[in-house]
């Protein structure tokens, strides 16, 4: 009965630190993933940051653009104005 016993502590012991192994290679299994994923999370931070950072300078640039725009068509509309008048001009001196 006792060498019962002691064959079945044994089989126990042995059960539980195979088991014991399982679960701490699981363990390094689940802190490999966390660390991947981590690198990945980094690298789409990055990766976001930088498209943020390429948006700003596109709103910046295109402010700049509208600015051009708005003074080129504000210098248009003085040069169909000078235009105008250079043709009065004409029509008034030689009567066309």
């Amino acid at each position: 009965m006792s060498l019962q016993k002691v064959d079945l502590g044994q089989k126990i012991v042995e059960n539980t630190n195979r088991k014991t192994k399982e679960i701490f290679a699981k363990i390094s299994e689940i802190q490999q993933l966390i660390s991947q994923v981590s690198v990945g999370n980094q690298t789409q931070y990055n990766a976001v940051s930088e498209i943020n950072s390429t948006m700003s300078e596109l709103d910046s640039t295109n402010q700049e653009l509208n600015l051009v725009v708005d003074q080129l068509a504000s210098s248009s509309r003085e040069m169909n104005r000078e235009i105008a008048h250079i043709n009065e001009m004409l029509n008034i001196r030689f009567g066309n």
